[in-house]
């Protein structure tokens, strides 16, 4: 064949007849296309006189050819990376093969500390991991190898130190697992998408307290009451958007993956603004909601920014136009719906914010977050002084709030405030006596404020006040002329449900305390705390009202008792299982505590009173003496219990977190140990009991009572 393409008869040799040729598989690919090849053989003098050929046509699919011979160049570059895939595979294998000889051998501490089988199941995860990229992952395995100690921390618990960016990533968007939970959303009511987006300003695995997200959903109106928001919170983690953070725990979490994904949804919806990392911003453009996240409410870049479109779009600007930039910055705070506090520890406001803040319905300054170590400090309680201006807001906190020494009287005109969240203002001493012209309030907390020496009297007018907590009691003394609100006082709050009391008196509450309480009929929820040296030292003395003896009990619909550090041995008749036939919850932490009706039987003529009581915690309580046996037969409708640092309960079926919950227990029930009968008719202990001496003590447990983390 000659080189331009025609037919010759000049050097055509026959074919061979002995064997036919064994054409490679580009040229059976080119012969079966119908293409010929060329030569490099070099024209002859007949050839190259012969009269020239018409042109070759132009190629009618450049774009094909430069796509085959891309994926032929891929194809050249992922051959090679074989061999490199293939040495990572090894260096993998080995790995898991060190790691697994680890865990066999129990050669690293970190191992040692978690039970074989958790770690079993942990190692099995990784392997799979591995397994995996083996079939599908080959060419695309880009990422580092698995070091060893990676895979060690991984079984060991730990969590990785950054979690990836995903937010406005296309791929995210267009993943499998983005549009399933996209779907699950959509699939909720309107109310139930409004409260689960509200969670999104929450950064990256932090622990959120429901009672926030209960009064965020109440005052935002996406539930009627507390009740219909714990039914929307409950619903919500059923189908898996909210993760309880600890077994009995008041907190939850977000899954991060789900995180992202309602960052992603929030702002699409325009109920916040986030920035390139993923986190809520202080910009309120569109949503009407801005978050307080480390760099002030209107920061200098926002300020900056407006002034250079300013200047560029007004090339004649006069002297005072920075002034008007800012002044137009400030005129929009009369769109703001929501300031959240997120992440700001310094809390600095200009007083003229507030006047504009004229819409405001949620100011939340103060510490949202579990940790109690977040600090958060007023560098100028001044501004406080501006806060009538706010007539619409509803919610107000200032938890954890320091450096604010007297509430400022300019909060009385705040008339549609609903709850007031003041708990851990540990600078705190006095709030305003008038308080009662808050007539809206439905809830007040307190609690944490020790130095907070005086009740106002207002609060006896709260009429629709539902909880209250921070009541302090104190001793009366004679000649003291404290004119505070007293328990007595509060049975003119019909709606009072939930009562929380701080007391530093060790013998309340006495008899005439119980009857005051006894007075106020709503109340379902009590929780009595004695704070510091009420639970130390002297002989337990019921006191001369003796409380002992008498009649009266708490309210008659009360469902829940929280005691901490209560300092009597003794069991008062307010206590007593025949006083409160109600009681579903009874929480008992820290104190001298140590009579739940074991000994009250004896008492009554033999006859064992039964609790109603499904929850129970009991916490650092060293002196009471119990066997799982005896607690069944005290508390038969017993679902929960929680038993942390109490040595003598034995025999308790707990986990490691010292939780046992009803619907988890699966083993037989604790059966009473058999007895032997003597030749003098009498019950011999069996072999292990009590009687043999007494029981061990837990581990980390000394033979005194342990200290109560409560008040100390």
């Amino acid at each position: 064949m000659s080189t331009d393409g025609n037919p010759s008869t000049e050097n055509v040799q026959p074919p061979r007849q002995t064997s036919p040729v064994k054409l490679s598989g580009w040229k059976r690919a080119r012969n079966l296309l119908g293409l010929k090849g060329r030569t490099t053989k070099q024209p002859t003098e007949s050839e190259s006189q012969s009269p020239p050929q018409p042109p070759t046509p132009p190629d009618p699919s450049p774009r094909l050819r430069e796509l085959i011979q891309g994926d032929l160049r891929e194809m050249r570059k992922e051959a090679k990376n074989l061999n490199s895939y293939n040495k990572r595979l090894n260096d993998d294998l080995k790995t898991l093969e060190s790691v697994f000889q680890d865990i066999k051998g129990g050669g690293d501490e970190t191992l040692r500390n978690k039970s074989l089988e958790e770690t079993l199941k942990k190692f099995r995860n990784e392997l799979m991991k591995v397994k995996l990229t083996i079939p599908s992952n080959i060419g695309a395995h880009k990422g580092k190898q698995l070091k060893e100690q990676f895979i060690k921390d991984r079984i060991s618990g730990e969590k990785p130190k950054k979690i990836p960016v995903l937010h406005r990533s296309p791929l995210f968007e267009m993943s499998k697992e983005f549009k399933d939970f996209e779907d699950c959303y959509y699939k909720l009511g309107e109310r139930l998408k409004l409260c689960l987006l509200c969670l999104s300003i929450f950064p990256q695995g932090a622990i959120i307290k429901k009672r926030l997200m209960l009064q965020w959903w109440v005052v935002e109106g996406f539930a009627e009451d507390e009740e219909v928001a714990e039914d929307y919170l409950k619903e919500l983690m059923d189908k898996g958007f909210l993760i309880e953070a600890a077994p009995g725990d008041n907190s939850c979490r977000l899954h991060p993956f789900h995180r992202s994904v309602l960052v992603e949804l929030a702002e699409r919806a325009r109920v916040f603004n986030f920035g390139k990392e993923g986190g809520p911003t202080q910009s309120f453009k569109q949503t009407f909601q801005a978050c307080l996240s480390g760099s002030g409410l209107i920061s200098y870049d926002d300020f900056k920014k407006k002034h250079d479109d300013s200047k560029i779009k007004n090339d004649d600007r006069k002297a005072d136009e920075p002034i008007k930039v800012v002044n137009d910055l400030i005129g929009e705070l009369k769109n703001l719906h929501l300031l959240m506090n997120v992440d700001e520890h310094i809390l600095e406001f200009i007083d003229e914010w507030f006047e504009k803040m004229k819409n405001l319905n949620i100011l939340y300054l103060g510490r949202w977050k579990a940790m109690m170590a977040h600090h958060i400090e007023v560098e100028d309680p001044k501004f406080f002084k501006k806060l009538g201006s706010l007539k619409y807001v509803k919610y107000f906190s200032l938890q954890g709030v320091s450096n604010i020494i007297e509430l400022h009287n300019s909060i009385l005109e705040l008339t549609n405030l609903e709850v007031l969240d003041l708990r851990a203002c540990a600078n705190l001493e006095k709030i305003p006596e008038r308080i009662e012209k808050l007539k809206k309030l439905k809830q007040l907390d307190m609690s944490e404020c020790y130095l907070l020496a005086k009740m106002p009297k207002g609060l006896s007018s709260l009429k629709y006040l539902k909880v209250l907590k921070g009541f302090f009691v104190t001793e009366d003394k004679k000649g003291d002329d404290n004119k505070g609100c007293k328990i007595g006082d509060l049975h003119e709050l019909k709606c009072l449900e939930k009562l929380c009391i701080y007391t530093d008196w060790k013998r309340f509450p006495m008899d005439k305390h119980v009857a005051e309480m006894e007075k106020l009929e709503p109340l379902k929820k009590l929780t009595i705390t004695w704070g510091v040296g009420t639970n130390t030292g002297g002989d337990d003395n019921p006191g001369e009202e003796g409380e002992k003896e008498g009649k009266a009990k708490l309210p008659p619909k009360l469902e829940k008792l929280d005691l901490k550090c209560f300092p009597r041995k003794e069991t008062p008749n307010w206590l007593m299982v025949k006083n409160l036939k109600n009681l579903k919850s009874l929480y008992i932490r820290g104190g001298k505590f140590r009579d739940l009706g074991q000994y009250q039987r004896f008492d009554d003529g033999g006859v064992t009173e039964e609790w109603e009581v499904e929850r129970l915690r009991l916490k650092y309580l060293g002196e009471i003496e119990m066997e799982w046996r005896q607690l069944q037969e005290l508390f038969p409708k017993l679902e929960y219990l929680e038993k942390v640092r109490c040595p003598s309960l034995t025999l308790f079926p707990c986990d490691a977190k010292g939780v046992w919950n009803r619907r988890d227990d699966t083993g037989p029930p604790a059966q009473e140990p058999e007895k032997k009968d003597t030749s003098n008719g009498q019950a011999e202990p069996a072999k292990g009991e009590a009687a043999a001496g007494p029981e061990p003590k837990e581990d980390g447990q000394k033979s005194q009572r342990p200290c109560c983390p409560v008040c100390c």
